[in-house]
């Protein structure tokens, strides 16, 4: 991992509609699997890495207080002006390497689409622990480098392929952050850092441009939603979530 702790910071893109506008695929699954996985109500809510507020219909009733926290004040501006509504909803700039909060703040929280922006896990999971009260329930989505596609891409030899058989994290983009990481250095780095899993699902199972254009993003979508969480063990889809507990 590099020593200097680079920040993704969107403000000079539009994140939200020339990334998310072409994904409806993983947006509904995404939300999908966050739903499920809160299954109680919270006192004090972390989306950590909100951007834009994209998940807070999922969490915004199950929590009496829920603060957004991202790096970019622009897609912060936009979560509240969507958002600011709701009194029990929150704002906050900052980031995940000094988060801006006391500590045992939290009891309940989620992280999605965040951790291949983070160079410095050991640091990003420190901080986490401290801001989570004792036996917080926080969801960790990952991108997975084992996954079925990349482990092809490897066999056939493709340049651009990362390892899919080394536990090294490993960054797909030459200009920013996209890292991508095996299921058992996450699994390690939790143990070392205070946590334990409560449970893993597979998630974006049916990802694929061809299934899309075929099938349809929603129709997609509602086809894997289908698909009980007992099945979805595997680790080798291109996402996971953790539901893990601090201990």
């Amino acid at each position: 991992m590099a020593n200097k702790r680079n920040i993704t910071n969107y403000n000079d893109t539009n994140y939200e509609a020339d990334f998310w506008g072409s994904r409806q695929y993983e947006d509904l699954i995404e939300k999908d699997v966050l739903q499920k996985m809160l299954s109680k109500n919270y006192d004090s809510f972390l989306d950590l890495g909100a951007g834009f507020g994209r998940l807070a219909p999922v969490y915004k009733d199950k929590a009496k207080k829920a603060t957004l926290l991202d790096y970019s004040d622009k897609l912060l501006v936009s979560a509240k002006e969507k958002l600011g509504k709701n009194k029990n909803l929150s704002f906050v700039q900052g980031s995940f390497y000094e988060l801006p909060f006391d500590k045992d703040t939290f009891d309940g929280g989620c992280s999605i689409r965040v951790m291949h922006h983070v160079e410095d896990p050991d640091l990003y999971f420190k901080e986490l622990n401290r801001v989570l009260k004792k036996d917080a329930v926080f969801i960790l989505e990952v991108a997975n480098k084992r996954n079925w596609l990349e482990i092809v891409r490897k066999l056939l030899g493709k340049k651009d392929a990362l390892n899919p058989f080394s536990r090294t994290p490993e960054n797909r983009s030459q200009k920013g952050l996209t890292y991508n990481f095996h299921p058992a250095y996450i699994r390690e780095k939790l143990a070392e850092h205070g946590f334990v899993i409560v449970s893993k699902v597979d998630s974006s199972l049916l990802r694929s441009p061809i299934l899309k254009k075929i099938v349809g993003q929603s129709r997609l979508a509602f086809i894997e939603k289908l698909i009980p969480f007992w099945v979805r063990k595997t680790s080798y889809t291109p996402s996971i979530f953790f539901k893990i507990n601090k201990i």
